[in-house]
């Protein structure tokens, strides 16, 4: 007798990996590069502003400390001229005329001997402060564009024309070149100007 082995109905699932085409691997692969695009982008973009501000700030400090300098010896002082001077001498304004100049000279006694000099050197832009008793001056700001920083105002802001105990001495330094880091100033340059002004009178009068 002849048997007949069993038939198994049992099914089985079958598996199947749909592949990309070619088109949406094209799309896939714009848009990876553009997501990277943008993250390179970003990257260049904020490392560029932070070396900007970062020069921003290093010339906003130095001329707040030079600033800083000037406000607190002129505030202190007895004496006080405006003029054209270097580290070798000093020539005040002459009555009648502009007080205006590149060296602001200031004593804090009637001892005109003993003072305190700030001049900008013309052939370096730096601004430099000179103590009487010491031979050599200190820079205390850099690059700067006009030399003739230092006016003599009335509290209007009108400039004066001649000695007065009340004068308000408007300080503007103009820079042409930011120093850390390196970075310069002007119309072609990503700065156009980068000024600080400051008006400061004295607390002592004769």
């Amino acid at each position: 007798m002849r048997t007949l082995a069993p038939h198994c109905h049992a099914t089985r699932r079958t598996h199947r990996c749909r592949g990309f085409t070619l088109p949406e691997f094209v799309l896939a692969a714009a848009i990876f590069s553009l997501v990277i695009g943008g993250v390179i982008y970003s990257h260049v973009m904020g490392g560029r502003l932070y070396q900007l501000t970062l020069a921003k700030l290093g010339g906003t400090d130095e001329a707040r400390r030079a600033v800083t300098w000037i406000e607190a010896d002129v505030r202190a002082a007895r004496l006080l001229d405006i003029g054209t001077g270097s580290a070798a001498s000093f020539a005040p304004a002459v009555t009648g005329a502009l007080q205006q100049g590149n060296a602001l000279q200031l004593s804090f006694t009637t001892n005109s001997a003993i003072y305190v000099r700030y001049f900008v050197d013309a052939s370096t832009g730096d601004l430099n402060r000179l103590l009487s008793w010491e031979a050599r001056p200190r820079v205390i700001a850099r690059k700067l564009a006009d030399p003739n920083i230092f006016l003599g105002e009335d509290y209007l802001g009108t400039p004066q024309t001649g000695e007065n105990d009340a004068t308000v001495v408007r300080v503007l330094l103009t820079f042409s070149q930011l120093t850390y880091p390196r970075l310069n100033v002007g119309t072609t340059n990503f700065f156009e100007s980068f000024q600080l002004l400051a008006r400061v009178t004295r607390r002592l009068t004769d």
